[in-house]
């Protein structure tokens, strides 16, 4: 994957400086071309990025994908992409309205997961570990994060449904 990454990097800047020397001072008077030189210049500082020690991976990641960004000139070529897309943007206020309600009913169970399982014994239960527990508000939140993905929310449930005898 790598390998590949960097040949389309490449054929990208190549792409971006013969359009630069061919076009002169034209070259900034389309968007799209803007676009395309902002893409190269952020996926460049990635990949100079990824060369310094200490640097952070989430940002260093968010900078070498900006070159997957290029799908949205797809849109303007056809008609049922353009179509789809706006269709996309006019649904995200209610998507995040949704997602909204959703934090807030995490929130509102992770309150309730510590007032009633912070004294539940790691050491009985082998699903729950330090990472996986309601000890803390932090820790309880990413648990019902953790269970609204579907990940092994059975195991944390009999972990949590078990009595003692």
């Amino acid at each position: 994957m790598k390998i590949i990454a960097y040949f389309f990097y490449g054929v990208f800047v190549i792409e971006a400086l013969i359009k630069l020397i061919a076009l002169g001072k034209d070259y900034f008077s389309d968007s799209w071309n803007k676009y395309d030189f902002i893409i190269v210049v952020g996926a460049t500082l990635g990949y100079v990025f990824a060369l310094i020690d200490g640097f952070p991976h989430a940002l260093l990641q968010l900078l070498k994908t900006t070159i997957n960004t290029r799908m949205f000139k797809l849109v303007k070529r056809s008609k049922s992409l353009s179509f789809m897309f706006n269709t996309l943007m006019a649904t995200i206020p209610a998507l995040l309205n949704v997602g909204g309600l959703l934090l807030i009913f995490i929130y509102i169970y992770s309150v309730l997961g510590v007032f009633v399982f912070a004294e539940v014994s790691l050491e009985n239960n082998p699903p729950l570990n330090q990472s996986l527990n309601f000890q803390s508000f932090y820790l309880a939140f990413l648990a019902l994060i953790r269970i609204a993905s579907g990940e092994s929310w059975h195991d944390l449930l009999t972990a949590f449904s078990k009595t003692e005898s």
